[in-house]
């Protein structure tokens, strides 16, 4: 009942932004490198050897080598919509984390309230995760590994990475479950045979810090090779100042991270590659702030500050985010072929704490805690793709061991609608989830070169999993968050298996172009929320979400490789939608309440005007609603999805100045927009509040490259225009009003808002 809304304003992120994905594709020859390159594919030109970069004219826009099918070719051999983000505008734009990310791509979408729990989407679609074992429709993979829970998009930087790769679309066949709405692939700077350092220091605005730096080195030549990186940031000053405690800013960051990796190449068709990285991520978490139609302000929170760089807290809000990775990678020249193991082990611990209304006292104090041990295993054989039919296979397991508690203390404000309905309180109530998940699969996907210039491309892939172990609810009971007597629990167990298939026709007259046609399908598993209020309801499970993708679309490299064109439309079907129900009359949680629809077009590229002038472009459309999604007496059907807008724009520009002194000037700038988003599924939040969501962010980057190449400082700023607009708008009138004012139409909302401007100064130095 009312523990979907407490959830819901505790649990659900804030940051919507779709914007581009093309920025800086193909203009910088370091975003070609990858790690395990293969033989040319069928009409591709000889791609580089692992770690080397193509070979292109000064004038040329470089070619860009990805790995999306499993295995390396240029983006212009790829048969669904791509985005790539390479080395220079990682560098340049500060693309630091899959927030950023996803504030660049089309389609993405970002939303942060709970630091454990972000919102991740793409496309429109998305899942708020609000229990343990549960999965979203987005995937995170590093360097082949599977990163699967919310909670692993935060508190992990981009660091010392060659390029991220955003897989728009379901990816069923090669990278399996959990990818229905696409896939980030980040590919790390890997080791190499040569001596290689290098470092950055960072200070800006809010008493930004930050290091970075990374060193390579040969151990035994042409045998062993090592390669360490770390990164360490700390924003002192909070985005947001506490009135109620001061000198304790909300919203700062403190952040540790280090990776190491060995290479170890025993003879010239053997790499093995053995790595561990570490993850801490803490501070005082994102505050929502109170959001109301003008004139319609609660009388019982009047001067409360809505402001987004203020607020009245009495208790400070915190977390802690601690990530950790043990793997190996196992590549092996065999049988004409390349056969590979990926192996890894992960961890994550997680802790936070805050108000979840943005109010002065304890009217909704949340305190998460989320434990996830996980390990992983893929085996795969790639074929050599210079053959007429080539092909990939393998199998895949996975088993994460998931906990989370999630305990509530409610103190409702006198007068207000929550505390006509649960008294005064306080009112404790706790949740708790132990899920284990297993999931096993075998794949595999083909290329025929029908003729010199068509070619087939078909797979699939069968997956089988379980989820299983048993979820308690204990405190005070009461009408909605915990309608059976307590302690109350129950076991469960669950098994689901999907066929996820994909085919795709493309013609490519010559190899700088590339016409395809793909249908692919994609499945997210099913789960059981660990917080519903009845035990009947805590042992029922969810089904999965299937979607079915087609997609028409093109990728050009013309005029000797100085423009480059990729350019899709498509249409997604999904059924069984997973949906975040609010429900004042009946439990809440995720259901499958839904069918829904999203049609779009999705376009970037980059020209190369001079030598020195690149220029970006980017645009995204988006038109999605529901078909059918009725919750109790609420019928949303052709409704649009919340949080997602209908337009994106991202121009970007490049610009080279050498200077006389053999030094260099480097300019780059870059301008977002984004539409308005709907809030709420039922899309109720009036226009004049969601007219606030515009976003129009100016981003900029200066650097001075010494005449010596090794060092160069650089003067940066993002969001320059200070825009700070609500990124998400959460429905939460019985915390705010009274019976009078509910009862009359008020209207009041928790809202998120984007991080502020920021800037500040970098100096680099690169052996």
């Amino acid at each position: 009942m009312f523990q979907g809304v407490f959830l819901r304003a505790a649990l659900a992120s804030a940051g919507v932004l779709a914007t581009t994905a093309g920025l800086g594709v193909g203009t910088c020859a370091a975003q070609t490198a990858t790690f395990a390159a293969n033989s040319p594919a069928v009409g591709a030109r000889p791609r580089p050897a692992p770690g080397e970069t193509p070979s292109t004219a000064v004038s040329e826009v470089s070619e860009v080598i990805v790995t999306a099918e499993r295995r390396s070719e240029r983006i212009t051999e790829v048969p669904f919509s791509i985005a790539v983000i390479g080395k220079d505008l990682l560098v340049k734009g500060r693309i630091q984390s899959a927030q950023d990310v996803l504030y660049q791509i089309p389609g993405g979408l970002w939303q942060q309230g709970d630091r454990l729990t972000p919102t991740i989407g793409l496309r429109g679609l998305t899942s708020l995760v609000t229990s343990p074992g549960l999965d979203i429709p987005v995937s995170m993979v590093i360097d082949d590994v599977v990163y699967p829970g919310p909670a692993d998009f935060s508190g992990i930087d981009y660091y010392d990475v060659d390029h991220v790769e955003v897989l728009r679309g379901p990816q069923g066949t090669l990278f399996g479950r959990n990818t229905l709405a696409g896939a980030i692939s980040v590919i790390n700077a890997k080791p190499k045979f040569a001596t290689d350092y290098g470092a950055s220091f960072s200070y800006g605005n809010y008493n930004y810090l930050r290091l970075e730096g990374f060193v390579n080195g040969v151990l035994v030549p042409d045998v062993l090779a090592g390669r360490l990186s770390i990164d360490l940031s700390d924003r002192i000053d909070g985005f947001v100042k506490n009135q109620l405690i001061p000198g304790h800013d909300i919203n700062n960051d403190k952040m540790t991270n280090g990776r190491a990796q060995l290479l170890w190449t025993p003879n010239a068709d053997l790499k093995v590659l053995f790595f561990t990285d570490i993850n801490y991520d803490w501070g005082r978490a994102n505050p929502g702030k109170i959001l109301f139609v003008p004139g319609q302000e609660p009388s019982l929170f009047a001067g409360l500050p809505s402001d987004p760089d203020v607020v009245d807290l009495s208790t400070d809000p915190n977390f802690h985010l601690f990530h950790a990775t043990v793997g190996s990678r196992v590549d092996w020249n065999v049988a004409g072929g390349v056969l590979t193991n990926i192996f890894a082990y992960r961890t994550t611990h997680a802790h936070s704490f805050r108000d979840a209304v943005g109010a002065p006292g304890h009217e909704l104090d949340l305190r998460v805690t989320q434990n996830d041990h996980q390990l992983t295993n893929e085996t795969r054989f790639a074929s050599d793709p210079a053959k007429r039919l080539n092909f990939v296979v393998g199998t895949f397991f996975l088993y994460e061991n998931s906990f989370g508690e999630y305990n509530f203390h409610i103190v409702p404000v006198p007068g207000t609608v929550l505390n006509a309905f649960l008294g005064n309180g306080p009112i404790d109530v706790a949740n708790f989830g132990w899920y284990d998940t297993f999931s096993a699969a075998v794949f595999g996907q083909a290329n025929f070169k029908i003729t010199p210039k068509w070619i087939l491309t078909a797979g699939a892939r069968f997956t089988d999993d379980n989820k299983s172990g048993h979820a308690m609810v204990i405190g005070d009971q009461n009408a909605f968050f915990a309608v059976d007597p307590t302690p109350y629990g129950a076991h469960v167990s669950k098994s689901w298996t999907a066929v996820t298939p994909m085919a795709s026709l493309r013609f490519e007259p010559n190899p700088d172009a590339n016409f395809y046609f793909t249908v692919s399908r994609g499945y997210q598993a099913g789960g059981f929320n660990s917080g519903e209020s009845t035990r009947v309801a805590l042992a029922t499970a969810f089904q999965p979400e299937y979607a079915w993708n087609y997609e028409l679309g093109t990728k050009l490299s013309l005029f000797d490789h100085r423009l480059q064109i990729n350019a899709d439309v498509f249409r997604e079907d999904v059924t069984n939608l997973q949906v975040d129900v609010i429900s004042f009359v009946s439990s809440s949680g995720t259901r499958n309440a839904a069918t829904a629809v999203m049609r779009g077009i999705e376009a970037d590229g980059s020209v190369k005007l001079t030598d020195r002038f690149d220029v970006t472009f980017n645009y995204a459309y988006l038109d999605d609603h529901y078909i059918n999604y009725s919750t109790g007496s609420v019928n949303n059907a052709g409704h649009v999805f919340a949080f997602t807008p209908k337009h994106s724009v991202t121009v970007g520009v490049d610009y080279a100045l050498p200077l006389a002194n053999s030094g260099q000037l480097n300019l780059h700038g870059d301008f977002q927009y984004k539409s308005r988003i709907a809030a709420e599924d039922d899309n109720s939040v009036p226009r004049e509040l969601t007219a606030k969501t515009q976003i129009y962010y100016l981003n900029a980057n200066v650097e001075y490259v010494f005449p010596n190449k090794s060092w160069s400082v650089s003067l940066w700023g993002k969001n320059l225009l200070d825009d700070l607009s609500p990124t998400g708008i959460y429905e939460t009138a019985v915390f705010y009003e009274t019976l009078q004012e509910f009862g009359a139409g008020h209207q009041s909302y928790e809202a998120f808002y984007n991080d502020p401007r920021t800037f500040g100064a970098t100096i680099r130095y690169k052996y």
